[in-house]
């Protein structure tokens, strides 16, 4: 996550429908389900907001060795590392409120 970002999501202008067509609802189910997908080298993220009418993209990584989530935001650009128990709390991102509400997709 510390290599520089010069290129564009994979969805960065596409639209909502274009999202939900991408991900053949690959929606995160809970915080091992993102662990495993991560570990299978699925790192980009949308995180629906407002019900779905508009998203914030995502890199995640983990590190199951210091238990370090490393999430880079599109929108601003900032990198944020997490533990487990800061992600599913949600003082500093909105992820671990989203899974339970299916708003984390994985972008395939």
């Amino acid at each position: 996550m510390d290599k520089q970002r010069n290129y564009k999501p994979k969805l960065y202008v596409r639209t909502m429908e274009k999202i939900k067509q991408k991900t053949k609802n690959k929606f995160v189910k809970d915080i091992d389900h993102l662990k495993e997908l991560i570990k299978k080298g699925q790192h980009e993220y949308a995180l629906l907001l407002g019900g779905g009418t508009a998203y914030s993209l995502k890199d995640i990584e983990y590190d199951p060795k210091k238990d370090i989530f490393t999430i880079f935001n599109y929108i601003d650009e900032s990198t944020i590392k997490l533990t487990t128990k800061e992600v599913e709390k949600g003082d500093y991102t909105h992820i671990g409120t989203a899974i339970p509400l299916k708003s984390l997709i994985a972008i395939i």
